[in-house]
């Protein structure tokens, strides 16, 4: 085992690209795999990835008993130390489809952290710049900067005691998506490889880029001349139909530049299967209905954590 986990996000402000579905098969392939122990953590307040873990009754009961990653926030918020961070996590979450999964964990995500992210105390940096005198202007950045540290706190406390932390988004680029840059030491994108979503992938790296420099220069007015945050580490195809458009979508971005290098060799084909493996809360492999059993053949998942280890190792 890693002496501190690789922690990697998965991003996209689209929704329906098949970030959730992602993030939760790698998650299960590293476990079931390859051997790895898994944190998976749901910091979308829709909760997808708590509940395909999960079935409902058992996730509220443990959302209203134990708490959630919403619940961490406000610990951390009132500045608690330690956050206590493993009280709150579900231990060998997923069980769907026979023996459960050793190694998979699961941090629950709930709908009320919406107006948690949405709310926070984020100063601009134009505000900052417009304080008067130095150390004013260093304290509101050092506030701004512990704004994004929420996620990088619960991954140094709890991080030896997983390989990999994978960590699922919402579909915008707010506060949480933003701890999530910071705290990452890769960020993945999924699509769909149509021709909007390749013009979408452009305009989404150039915003997180953004948001990278924002982070290092309020870095450096706090103090600090180096503050490790995500770069990207993949483009992932997912549901890609056997029309012409999406193999030149797929081919177009291969030979792009600049992602040409990110875009990964394996990808998911549409399949009915893959919404039969959601309802049944385990990954593909585990369901026996015919068409999770056809999909599950092709083994996609099980090539794409493969390459997923070695662009993250």
């Amino acid at each position: 085992m890693m002496s501190q986990p690789r922690v990697v996000s998965f991003i996209n402000y689209k929704g329906g690209v098949g970030k959730t579905t992602t993030t939760y098969h790698i998650g299960c392939s590293l476990a079931e795999h390859h051997g790895k122990r898994v944190l998976l953590v749901d910091i979308d307040p829709q909760s997808n990835l708590s509940l395909l873990c999960m079935a409902y009754e058992k996730y509220d009961e443990f959302r209203r008993q134990q708490g959630t990653i919403r619940d961490l926030y406000r610990r951390f918020r009132e500045s608690r130390h330690p956050l206590d961070a493993r009280d709150f996590i579900v231990r060998n979450a997923v069980q769907g489809g026979g023996e459960p999964i050793d190694g998979v964990d699961l941090l629950p995500c709930d709908i009320d952290l919406l107006g948690e992210d949405l709310g926070g105390l984020v100063p601009t940096v134009s505000a900052a710049r417009a304080a008067s005198g130095y150390e004013v202007l260093q304290q509101l950045a050092q506030k701004l900067l512990n704004e994004w540290a929420f996620l990088e706190r619960i991954c140094k406390e709890i991080g030896q005691s997983y390989d990999f932390i994978l960590i699922d988004c919402p579909p915008n680029l707010y506060l949480m998506t933003q701890n999530a840059i910071r705290a990452s030491h890769y960020y993945m994108v999924t699509l769909i490889p149509e021709f909007l979503s390749a013009i979408g992938l452009d305009i989404l790296v150039r915003k997180i880029d953004d948001i990278r420099k924002k982070i290092s220069h309020v870095g450096a007015l706090a103090g600090y001349d180096n503050v490790p945050m995500a770069t990207l580490g993949g483009i992932i195809w997912v549901k890609k139909r056997n029309t012409k458009q999406h193999e030149r979508t797929i081919e177009r971005l291969r030979e792009h530049e600049i992602f040409g290098p990110f875009v990964f060799d394996c990808g998911t084909t549409e399949r009915t299967g893959y919404s039969e493996a959601a309802e049944a809360q385990c990954p593909i492999w585990r369901v026996k209905t015919p068409s999770a059993q056809d999909a599950a053949r092709l083994g996609e998942y099980e090539k794409i954590t493969e390459e997923f280890l070695k662009r993250c190792q």
